[in-house]
């Protein structure tokens, strides 16, 4: 392995670029079909070192109803 390689890695990390082997689209739609879930804003998947990865996402859910009485 020549350094070229390994500088490149290096800089994605650095960078917090998305790894090439997350398939973000896929991510997104799984979390999109859970119920409750309306929509998915600021997502983001990096790699933190190796195969180690951190998803940060604002999701917002649709507003239930509390059945509690509000006394």
């Amino acid at each position: 392995m020549t350094t070229l390689p390994v500088f490149k890695e290096c800089s994605k990390i650095l960078m917090e670029s998305t790894p090439q082997s997350v398939r973000t689209d896929q991510i997104r739609e799984k979390i999109l079909r859970v119920k409750g879930v309306m929509n998915i804003d600021d997502f983001h998947v990096w790699a933190l070192a190796g195969d180690k990865y951190i998803l940060s996402a604002h999701i917002k859910l649709k507003k239930q109803h509390s059945h509690k009485n509000k006394n």
